[in-house]
């Protein structure tokens, strides 16, 4: 379909179509970003009628992840590059496999929908998933890892770490509780009474927390956690400041004690006064 892109169509959409054809529906975002830049309203909502996917990191079709595209694509891939078949594949429903970064080709991978971050090829819906949660929960350019991400991504918190440092985004270290001594341990008084007010064993800990990759901005939460709507933010730039005074204070009024104005006295009064004068 998006090889039929109608030359009606604006130019940055048959772009961004021609490029998602030449790569098997999986690209990075950096490849069409200039692309991407000028699209209006109008536009974007044609790529939605692709089915195309902007992500952050990458643009995909979703489509494109079941078991049957997902072989019909390697073939196709391996067929052009010159590579022996069959073709290696995850298998069906896998939703990332490990892989070892040195032997396996990157590309071939991100063409048959599992772009390879880490010491895993991760299906880019699911991959999706959790570059937009961490774009949801970040605040202040930090996020925290959580436990959902490892089992969106089937893999261990280890390789979670290992995926979102290859994302770029900086690993802080978080410091470990410190142990007591073996000795004290052991002349600890042992009981069997438990506290209701104790924590339950399956409790997960929380995980490390990461700095936003480089270049990454985000808005800043409203009360509340949800983030400004676009309409909100338009309305917040072009508001007119209020007149006030330093510190944020409304400016004093000036009141006289000088006494009101007679009507008599008043300018238009006494023009008045001289029309008539000149009239007689």
């Amino acid at each position: 379909i998006i090889n039929e892109c109608p030359e009606t169509h604006p130019a940055p959409v048959r772009e961004i179509c021609k490029v998602m054809g030449d790569t098997l529906g999986t690209c990075h975002r950096s490849k069409v970003q200039d692309y991407i830049n000028e699209l209006n309203e109008e536009a974007r909502a044609l790529i939605r009628s692709f089915k195309i996917k902007l992500g952050p990191i990458l643009v995909f079709l979703p489509a494109l992840t079941k078991p049957k595209s997902v072989r019909l694509r390697a073939l196709l891939w391996s067929l052009w590059n010159g590579k022996d078949l069959p073709a290696t594949v995850p298998a069906d429903g896998a939703v990332s496999v490990t892989v070892n970064t040195e032997e396996i080709d990157k590309d071939y991978y991100r063409a048959i929908s599992y772009p390879v971050f880490g010491p895993r090829a991760i299906r880019i819906d699911m991959l999706d998933r959790v570059l937009n949660e961490i774009y949801e929960t970040a605040e202040q350019g930090k996020f925290q890892a959580q436990h959902k991400m490892a089992e969106w991504l089937g893999c261990s918190i280890e390789d979670l770490y290992a995926i979102l440092s290859a994302m770029g985004h900086v690993h802080i270290k978080s410091e470990g509780e410190k142990k007591e001594p073996e000795s004290e341990i052991e002349d600890a008084p042992q009981t069997e009474e438990k506290s209701e007010d104790k924590p339950e064993a399956d409790v997960k800990p929380e995980l490390d927390m990461f700095y936003l990759k480089k270049g990454q901005a985000h808005k800043p939460r409203q009360a509340g956690g949800a983030r400004p709507s676009k309409s909100q933010d338009k309305q917040q730039r072009t508001k007119k400041p209020n007149k006030k005074g330093k510190g944020g204070k409304p400016k004093p009024r000036m009141v006289s004690n000088a006494p009101a104005p007679k009507p008599e006295d008043s300018p238009f009064a006494i023009l008045e006064q001289l029309k008539k004068g000149q009239g007689k």
